[in-house]
């Protein structure tokens, strides 16, 4: 049963009695009453009661909201926690770019972002909040956008992905109109792979950069900066804006860390990324590490078998998907072969994100981009899947989110 309190102050005496009858310390009490009263912990009523806050010289404050729920014990709450940023969260973020750790969030009113809400404890809850309140932060200070696209990757193919590359995500850089990889891997994945990766850098004319401070998936990764060297996004002056100088990595110098005081400007003219104030930060046991690894193992095992091949040129149109899973190729080949033969030319891949199944972005050539072709993608994708849970078109100047549609079940 919930209890209601109709002003902070009124929980706080009723933790005082708690305190008082049960002999809990004074926290305890806070954390006990704060959760009848239908909250997660104490941080999230005293956010709930909190005035409405306003934009000041100091920033623009967001919430992050993400709830948890354990399947082992029925138990669950809702965490929130506050990041100040540069830029208001309305003009960081649109409804159509939240991808990447972006992806399943909400936006809730002008300054609040919901999370996907698939934390399976409150220890995953923060670090899911820790993860968006970085993410945010990455935003604002670099000005680039999340996006599925896969653009991100050399000749906009998924077969061009780095060798060792791991925690791979995409970004749009709305100024100059080009994209930038980020990859998160563990310390001494890339290093393992420099050779490798130099002779792919001199293959396709790409640079890689390693970028000072923490990760925005965090985990004990390090966050690495690729774009093309030519007409590209300036991954050095990028990684000077969130915290540091860096270092461009190449076959016989591993990657390193600039870990100077001084805070440099880059030429996009924003402030570095400044640390998440009022965030915990929790190291992950050995067991907890063990069990996300048995569940991504699981998740793996319930896409299906793989294919042969990351990815295949079906009739001029790359098909890929995030693990390889053989059915999720032979479906978008066959959504291929449903698009208008007018259409087909026009597209130059298909990628589906295992991880969300049945979610699909369709990258179109841009010089043979008209208006009403997402119709004609729409059509095609239905027929064959008879559902998605979200269809994104690359179109190279904008990207049109189609979101979620299952015929049939609107009124379940």
């Amino acid at each position: 049963m919930t209890t209601h309190y109709p002003t902070l102050k009124s929980l706080k005496r009723a933790a005082i009695k708690l305190k008082r009858e049960s002999g809990l310390t004074h926290s305890a009490a806070l954390e006990r009453i704060a959760r009848t009263a239908g909250f997660g912990d104490f941080h999230a009523a005293t956010q709930w009661f909190a005035p409405p806050s306003k934009p000041g010289p100091a920033g623009h404050v967001v919430t992050i909201v993400e709830t948890w729920r354990s399947p082992s014990t029925g138990t669950g709450g809702t965490l929130t926690r506050t990041v100040t940023l540069t830029v208001a969260l309305g003009d960081l973020v649109k409804p159509h770019q939240l991808a990447g750790y972006l992806g399943g969030c909400k936006l809730r009113g002008l300054n609040t972002l919901v999370g996907f809400g698939d934390s399976p404890d409150a220890e995953e809850a923060l670090l899911a909040i820790e993860r968006l309140g970085r993410t945010l932060q990455f935003m604002a200070a670099t000005g680039l956008k999340p996006t599925e696209s896969l653009r991100r990757y050399p000749g906009g193919r998924w077969a061009n992905r780095p060798p060792g590359t791991d925690h791979d995500k995409g970004w749009y850089h709305p100024e100059t109109g080009s994209y930038v990889l980020t990859e998160e891997p563990y310390p001494g994945r890339l290093e393992s792979h420099r050779r490798e990766r130099a002779a792919w850098a001199q293959n396709h004319g790409w640079r890689t950069v390693r970028a000072p401070g923490p990760s925005l998936l965090g985990r004990g990764t390090e966050l690495y900066l690729n774009a093309p060297t030519a007409g590209g996004v300036d991954v050095i002056a990028l990684a000077t804006l969130i915290g540091g100088t860096g270092q461009v990595a190449d076959a016989d110098t591993p990657p390193k860390c600039g870990l100077g005081e001084a805070q440099v400007r880059g030429e996009f003219g924003r402030p570095p990324l400044p640390t998440l104030p009022g965030i915990e930060t929790f190291e992950m046991s050995p067991e907890l590490a063990a069990a996300l690894e048995r569940q991504y193992a699981l998740d793996r095992a319930e896409a299906g078998p793989r294919a042969p091949e990351p990815s295949i040129l079906h009739r001029g149109v790359e098909v890929a998907s995030r693990w390889s899973i053989a059915r999720e190729l032979e479906t978008m080949m066959q959504i291929v072969d449903a698009v208008p033969g007018r259409v087909r030319p026009r597209i130059l891949s298909i990628w589906c994100d295992s991880k969300a199944p049945a979610y699909y972005v369709v990258t179109m050539r841009p010089d043979l981009w008209t208006e009403g072709l997402e119709e004609a993608v729409l059509t095609a994708t239905l027929a064959v899947t008879k559902g998605f849970n979200g269809l994104d078109i690359d179109t190279g100047a904008r990207t049109i989110a189609l979101g979620a549609e299952w015929p049939g079940e609107e009124g379940i």
